[in-house]
């Protein structure tokens, strides 16, 4: 038990430096390539930026945390499962941090699912919850690329052939996964079926001891799965409301682009919606990148687009902030969040 503890905490603190160590790398590169942009001048432009726009820019970054929060908060309601704001932050700031240090954010449901088993809330629940909300996440961003695409096609050309396969291949992905676990949302037997083959295969391999057991559990799990499953038949507004969350928290990440500039003196009349939809282009072309919160490929993406509006010296100066906010702010107060919670945690008196 211990060890295993033990097992988790090290690759946490792997990946952690996994992605610090790209992070920075990324930076440099972002630095090393512009070759007139310096820190300074960044810092410069931070220090002479509109504080009103920075403040919603900031806004908008936390709103990704806030909307998360907010959706699975409203799917454990519709299951029976009322939890308190507090613990839906955990839920929310676990899956975001952990998606940003994990590859193609493998460790953010899970980590969301512990904090939730912690809360006493059934296994079946917990996987029906992060499922479907998983789903309407995947459908928000297919319904924003698609509408960008239908809106402004040509903004889509403005990018390299490279960043263009990266955009339509992120879509195909993305279209694959809403199909893949709408099935399994739908068919139960999909997942009893991957179930007994994995814990055949452990039992071979010699990891698990007790295979009648595990089957049994395996099978209880399941038919749980099914209630919660069944239970989401008909209910058409929770399911709505959940979509339309989810597309608030993307819609939110994607204008801290446009916020940041606006503080940087920019004109919203024609810029502003032009560079919404060209940072909408970037998210999902990083979206399926197996590299910790897509670090390196959207800053790629940002730059190639950013590019066709700004010159060089301006272009960077926008993607270094607005990633800045959009993406490691919002992973530090998702990582201030979970340590709070430990710190607080550990200090409650035990029974």
């Amino acid at each position: 038990m211990y060890n295993h503890v033990g097992m988790k905490k090290k690759k946490t603190v792997l990946w952690s430096c996994v992605a610090v160590l790209i992070t920075g790398l990324t930076v440099y590169a972002v630095f090393e390539n512009s070759r007139s942009l310096t820190l300074s001048e960044v810092l410069d432009a931070l220090g002479s930026a509109s504080p009103f726009w920075l403040i919603v820019a900031f806004l908008c970054a936390c709103g990704f945390i806030v909307f998360e929060m907010l959706a699975l908060l409203w799917a454990l309601k519709h299951l029976g499962y009322r939890r308190k704001l507090r613990q839906g932050l955990l839920y929310s700031a676990g899956d975001i941090y952990f998606s940003a240090i994990t590859p193609s954010a493998s460790g953010g449901q899970p980590a969301s699912a512990v904090f939730m088993h912690q809360d006493r809330i059934p296994s079946a629940v917990i996987s029906v919850v992060l499922l479907i909300n998983l789903i309407m996440y995947t459908l928000a961003i297919l319904t924003i690329g698609t509408l960008c695409l239908i809106q402004k096609p040509q903004l889509f050309m403005v990018y390299s052939p490279f960043s263009r396969f990266l955009i339509v291949f992120g879509m195909t992905v993305l279209s694959f996964l809403a199909f893949l676990f709408f099935a399994l949302l739908k068919q139960g037997r999909i997942l009893h079926k991957v179930g007994l083959w994995l814990i055949r295969l452990l039992f071979k391999l010699h990891i698990l001891k007790n295979e009648e057991k595990w089957t049994k559990k395996l099978d209880r799990i399941v038919e749980e799965y099914k209630l919660c499953s069944d239970s989401l038949k008909g209910q058409r507004k929770m399911l709505f409301v959940l979509y339309l969350l989810n597309l608030l928290q993307r819609i939110s990440q994607i204008s801290v682009t446009p916020m940041i500039y606006l503080a940087m003196s920019g004109d919203s009349r024609g810029t502003g919606p032009t560079l919404w939809i060209l940072q909408a282009f970037a998210q999902i072309g990083a979206n399926c990148i197996p590299l910790p919160g897509g670090i390196g490929v959207a800053d790629y993406l940002m730059l190639d687009g950013f590019s066709f509006l700004f010159d060089s010296n301006y272009a960077y100066k926008l993607e270094i902030l607005s990633r800045g906010f959009s993406f490691y702010i919002c992973t530090l107060l998702s990582g201030i969040i979970l340590l709070i919670s430990s710190f607080l945690t550990r200090r409650k008196p035990h029974a």
